[in-house]
């Protein structure tokens, strides 16, 4: 195993920034998304969201 973090409960999907330093996880069971630093594999913060999130992905918006 190459390590874990504690995130919310019934984790369910995960996608990472373009960057790979961050995991976004969304807890089923908690209604939360939890914000992983890849590097140090703790949880940054956790946001409360709406009923049983899944499906979560990341965009990158660019200025012009």
């Amino acid at each position: 195993m190459l390590g874990g973090a504690d995130v919310g409960a019934a984790p369910d999907w995960v996608t990472l920034t373009p960057d790979s330093k961050t995991a976004y996880v969304a807890n089923a069971g908690s209604n939360s998304v939890s914000v992983i630093d890849l590097k140090s594999l703790k949880e940054v913060t956790r946001i409360p969201v709406g009923q049983v999130p899944k499906r979560n992905t990341t965009a990158m918006l660019q200025v012009q």
